[in-house]
């Protein structure tokens, strides 16, 4: 997930400028100064967009696909959605490193 967060940052920011430098470690995202607030946005609505997706259950389905019946019956169910609102992220002062 962090490797298309990623992915999806990037080519967001990209889009506003396409000269825009990136230096990345692991789930460390950075840019210059003066391309910061773009960075920030950009990472806030690009977190959300994915995690509104159902990832827990594409990921479930892919690995059950390909386990045997009698292993598919040692895994247990997907928890329940929380009630966090994920456009909370949009405006916190503090999302990312």
């Amino acid at each position: 997930m962090d490797s298309g967060h990623l992915m999806m940052t990037i080519i967001a920011c990209l889009k506003d400028r396409p000269d825009m430098s990136f230096a990345t470690v692991h789930d460390s995202f950075s840019t210059t100064a003066a391309d910061a607030p773009l960075l920030a946005a950009c990472l806030r609505e690009e977190f959300v967009k994915i995690y509104k997706m159902p990832v827990l259950e594409i990921f479930y389905k892919q690995v059950t696909q390909a386990m045997s019946s009698e292993a598919k019956n040692m895994i247990l169910p997907i928890p329940a959605m929380g009630t966090l609102d994920l456009n909370e992220v949009l405006e916190a002062d503090y999302f990312f490193s």
